[in-house]
């Protein structure tokens, strides 16, 4: 893993096995968007929201895994969580007040 800072804010380019992302450091809490496709990592959305993991679970189970979205399991920790496409990303960081803290993310 590699980390080297963006022009912007709290924003930082890292590699986790070979795969670019954007990481925003927000209230203790890494979020990143993938490079390629601009996947968020909506289990990262929930953690800096401050839901407790039975709450993050139910939300992940109820209204992300029904539509597109990408499980990464094993490998590098802090990667790890479930990836969807950056407008679900955007409406799932408004419902749980955290769009303005990752508005520089979703915004890029």
């Amino acid at each position: 893993m590699s980390q080297t800072p963006t022009t912007g804010g709290n924003l930082y380019r890292a590699v986790y096995a070979g795969v670019a992302v954007v990481e925003c450091h927000i209230l203790g809490t890494v979020v990143m968007r993938r490079c390629e496709d601009c996947f968020i990592n909506a289990t990262q959305i929930l953690k800096a929201a401050d839901l407790d993991k039975p709450r993050r679970t139910r939300i992940l189970e109820r209204q992300i895994h029904p539509y597109e979205h990408e499980k990464v399991q094993g490998g590098y920790g802090r990667y790890q969580g479930t990836w969807i496409p950056l407008p679900g990303a955007v409406v799932l960081a408004r419902e749980h007040g955290v769009y303005a803290d990752l508005q520089q993310l979703l915004e890029l």
